[in-house]
């Protein structure tokens, strides 16, 4: 019996012997077990997580719409919503109309005052206005003397 257990004491020694002499081989391996089981993990957790997340938030809206009411929710909009945006900017345009206006008169106002400037200009009735802009006077003065010149 001693016999035995010695036996049994010497390889359970070579066992674990041999067992740590293999270890450092075997890392590569056991590594790459791991991050193959932690990519598992996060692969099969994404799945599970996006389905809880649709879930959590299907479940929301159709709370949402069951208080409501609601059965067909593009009904809803575009009788409670969408009928409502064609007045609404109709509202604006009008409250914006008057400034509209005023905006082009004065415009219109000006082009005629630069308008009748040019005519004044191109038919000889220059008249000194201080609040009459001469650059128009200028430059066709330059292009008639420029003219006389090139003629000579």
């Amino acid at each position: 019996m001693v016999a035995k257990g010695r036996q049994a004491a010497s390889d359970l020694c070579s066992a674990v012997i041999n067992g740590v002499a293999n270890l450092p081989s075997q890392m590569a391996n056991v590594g790459c077990n791991i991050v193959m089981g932690v990519w598992n993990g996060i692969c099969n957790a994404a799945g599970w997580f996006r389905r809880q997340v649709q879930s959590f938030f299907s479940g929301i809206v159709d709370g949402v719409k069951g208080a409501l009411g609601i059965h067909s929710p593009s009904k809803v909009f575009a009788d409670e919503i969408g009928k409502w945006i064609p007045p609404g900017i109709g509202v604006g345009i009008e409250a914006e109309m008057p400034d509209l206006y005023k905006q082009m008169d004065d415009e219109m106002a000006s082009l005629g005052k630069r308008m009748q400037t040019a005519v004044n200009v191109e038919t000889g009735k220059i008249a000194v206005d201080k609040k009459v802009s001469t650059t128009y006077k200028v430059e066709k003065e330059k292009q008639e003397s420029s003219r006389a010149e090139t003629q000579r």
